[in-house]
């Protein structure tokens, strides 16, 4: 009963129904509490704070991560040590105090390195990301961005894989390389669809912002048609695009004499 409550609070919350995630995962923590499994429990704990992260309550986010971080030191599990560590980077991070969200999230890194667990070493990496491209250090970003798509490929993290493509779409935006970020964007929600996995709720704000932005630098007609190209773009042909360096990186281009 509290795996399927828990998995419940994933539809919900993927589902952007945040009330309804709430009252599963509250259910699902509460039955794992009461047959001793802390380890379990600890875990529902860590989703219910990205549900507060989600709705914007960063007090309460702050303060479910930190219980989580304490009894995951309680019961030595370093993958949710990772975990919790990670989730108040993004905490911080929404604070604006962006230095000590890189630290979390680097020291959420070296952990899922020790203990081999790539899918958070994907999700730090892109945490790392968005920090860079805040400072407006957008060859870091990238390279993050790049380490996070290339780890979600080899675990076959598909919405992960999206992520990293229209991270790297955002980069290219705010770096002016608007007709590939316009492509990006394309290829990026076409594999959403081909997933059924929509942007979630909290994250639309800033993807929208990104994609306004580029459509008023190229224009409607460009952008459309380049959006198009990307919607049109098979997955690996997207990936290959998103690994590629961008104009800023190639430098700049000089004719031969």
């Amino acid at each position: 009963m509290a795996r399927s409550l828990s998995g419940l609070g994933r539809l919900a919350l993927h589902a952007g129904d945040l009330a309804g995630a709430t009252e599963h995962y509250s259910q699902s923590m509460a039955r794992f509490r009461e047959i001793g499994d802390l380890r379990k429990a600890t875990l529902i704990l860590g989703n219910l704070g990205v549900v507060a992260l989600d709705q914007g309550n960063f007090t309460l986010a702050a303060a479910r991560f930190e219980e989580h971080l304490g009894n995951a030191r309680r019961i030595g599990d370093r993958k949710l040590i990772g975990g919790a560590l990670t989730n108040l980077g993004m905490v911080a991070h929404h604070a604006g105090d962006y230095a000590r969200a890189a630290e979390l999230h680097n020291e959420a890194l070296d952990l899922a390195g020790q203990v081999g667990d790539r899918r958070l070493s994907a999700v730090a990496l892109t945490n790392l990301g968005l920090v860079a491209l805040v400072r407006k250090n957008f060859a870091a970003a990238r390279a993050f961005h790049r380490r996070s798509l290339e780890l979600a490929e080899a675990i076959g993290e598909r919405r992960c894989v999206a992520e990293s493509i229209e991270e790297i779409a955002k980069v290219d935006a705010a770096e002016g390389n608007a007709e590939r970020a316009a492509v990006l964007f394309g290829a990026s929600q076409a594999l959403r669809a081909a997933i059924g996995s929509p942007i979630p709720a909290p994250d639309l704000v800033r993807f929208n912002e990104a994609v306004a932005a580029t459509e008023l630098a190229l224009g409607q007609e460009r952008f459309s048609a380049a959006q198009a190209r990307g919607t049109a773009m098979p997955v690996e042909q997207a990936v290959a695009l998103a690994r590629e360096a961008s104009r800023a990186e190639a430098g700049p281009q000089h004719e031969q004499g």
